[in-house]
């Protein structure tokens, strides 16, 4: 298992049936993110003397070997952590428990797991973590790691239905955000996105896509070849 393969989904590449490339679900909503509070965030921790960007990698791959012992246990396979420090690994094994105290009384069937879509109907492709049966009810199910649940994260998780329902004829009737903490104070927090507010989030994704395919058509930082033709008029 290559630790980066959590991270490398938001660079997969999503092309559509005449070969056109599309944005990832990622980078639609990224346009919902609130960067303001990152800012302050990053500031923050470099006024305690704390490197950004090295807390972060720290956070990620503790993450990232969370999601995989998830992702392992999920599909009945035997994780290979090799890749991973031994405290990255003592750290997500001990959250892994969090998540298997959940499971409890669950009945789970996994029908696919981390499966690259691709949406004709509209600009954009998506990876979503997990699509299956619980209790008897189709289900999709975006596992976090972060800090809290945000606004962007159940977008994209209807999104992530959506693309299911397009690809497979079939909309999971439940939609939600399994946010597994990194740490033992934050526990397990299960989020269920309304079936009246889906709609609506629906509408707000697809509009995003609209904006990022008007954004790359006119912002020369966005699409090169375009501003290459801006330069020699």
């Amino acid at each position: 298992m290559d630790k980066f393969k959590r991270a490398s989904k938001q660079h997969t590449v999503y092309r559509q049936k005449d070969g056109k490339r599309v944005p990832g679900i990622t980078g639609i909503t990224k346009y919902l993110t609130n960067t303001q509070v990152l800012i302050q965030w990053a500031n923050k921790l470099g006024l305690e003397g704390v490197k950004s960007s090295e807390y972060v990698d720290q956070l990620a791959n503790i993450g990232t070997c969370l999601h995989y012992l998830i992702e392992c246990d999920l599909q009945a396979m035997e994780p290979s952590l090799g890749d991973f420090t031994g405290n990255q690994i003592a750290q997500a094994k001990q959250m892994f428990t969090k998540f298997e105290e959940w499971k409890k009384g669950r009945e789970l069937v996994t029908i696919a797991m981390e499966k690259p879509l691709v949406s004709e109907a509209y600009p954009f492709g998506g990876t979503g973590d997990w699509y299956g049966i619980e209790d008897g009810k189709l289900t999709y199910i975006d596992f976090k790691t972060s800090k809290g649940c945000y606004f962007e994260h159940k977008v994209q998780a209807v999104a992530c239905s959506k693309l299911w329902e397009e690809n497979t004829g079939e909309l999971p009737s439940v939609v939600k955000i399994l946010r597994v903490g990194r740490s033992m104070d934050e526990g397990v927090e299960e989020i269920v996105v309304p079936e009246e507010y889906r709609n609506d989030m629906w509408q707000i994704f697809t509009s995003l896509c609209r904006v990022h395919d008007l954004k790359e058509k006119l912002d020369p930082s966005y699409n090169k070849n375009q501003y290459k033709s801006w330069r020699k008029k």
